[in-house]
């Protein structure tokens, strides 16, 4: 059983890359707590499946469509949002 994440840019494979091992666990917790709710004795096993090899490292320069990293850009970078200021007059 795989966390089935969506497919994405860079920065998605990055933070998948990151994160697999503690995602792995929390699923594997979570199914021995689900199997225990039900009163079964069992241990889950997890088999993981490469579907698609290549990366898209051709498509990188989309991650300037990333909204979080354009709304923390745009915190950074704008002296109104630092006080607290509205953009709309």
């Amino acid at each position: 059983m795989g966390a089935g994440l969506s497919r994405g840019g860079p920065l998605r494979h990055l933070e998948r890359r990151a994160c697999h091992e503690q995602e792995n666990t929390f699923w594997l917790a979570t199914l021995h707590n689900l199997a225990a709710r039900f009163d079964v004795d069992a241990r889950a096993t997890m088999e993981q499946t490469c579907v698609d090899r290549r990366r898209q490292w051709s498509k990188a320069s989309n991650i300037r469509h990333n909204a979080a990293i354009r709304s923390g850009l745009y915190r950074v970078t704008h002296p109104r949002v630092w006080f607290g200021q509205s953009d709309v007059p």
